[in-house]
């Protein structure tokens, strides 16, 4: 039996997206009309572009989900293949400061405590190769020994590693901030700059410094 509660769950953005956050007390998918009209994104342009316009087919019926543009995405570990070249720059992603980025942490459990509909992945969204699934059951079908990797290279041996790392699970729509269960972030700088705004709004949400969570 899989300890929904012990399943986390891994949001990075831009610091500065913060506010707003914590001023609507949501997360929101790209097109809900709450969404934060400065947003500073952080991936990779094209792979965003190209994702917006990509439904998710839901194994094993075959179900269509709906499209991207409808969910907040969440990885289920840290350390991810996205965050390594948002350090580095490179292949359309602007190098940005590790400080600048924080993590959103929420759990298989508050989601569904939530009541909001979900889908998973056991791999990249947008991989050849990658399955969806809205059945925690099927949540065996995501390598969480390689999603807790600190090195996830593709080897000789394991050619399929790297997407295996990326997998998501998405929440339809929103995401209440009483959902999370706190900020993780690079510094002490970024954990007073959070702890500043949950005050500021009247948020209890927590932020503690987890270098090991960066590169």
């Amino acid at each position: 039996m899989i300890d929904l509660s012990k399943i986390g769950l891994y949001r990075i953005t831009h610091r500065d997206n913060l506010e707003h956050i914590f001023k609507i007390e949501k997360l929101t998918a790209p097109n809900h009309p709450k969404a934060n009209q400065s947003y500073i994104g952080i991936g990779d342009g094209t792979l965003i572009s190209t994702r917006g316009k990509r439904t998710i087919v839901v194994e094993p019926s075959g179900s269509v989900a709906g499209s991207f543009q409808e969910y907040v995405s969440f990885y289920f570990g840290t350390r991810s293949p996205m965050l390594y070249q948002i350090w580095r720059g490179g292949e359309n992603v602007l190098a940005q400061p590790q400080r600048d980025i924080v993590y959103l942490v929420s759990s298989v459990e508050k989601v569904r405590e939530s009541g909001q509909g979900f889908v998973f992945s056991d791999g990249h969204g947008i991989h050849r190769l990658t399955k969806f699934y809205d059945n925690l059951e099927n949540l065996t079908e995501v390598d969480f020994e390689m999603v807790k990797e600190q090195h996830w290279s593709d080897t000789v041996t394991d050619s399929d590693r790297k997407r295996r790392k990326q997998a998501e699970f998405l929440v339809k729509s929103e995401l209440g901030v009483e959902y999370l269960l706190g900020i993780g972030v690079f510094d002490e700088e970024t954990r007073i700059f959070a702890d500043s705004l949950a005050t500021k709004y009247g948020s209890r949400l927590p932020a503690k410094v987890y270098r090991n969570w960066y590169y």
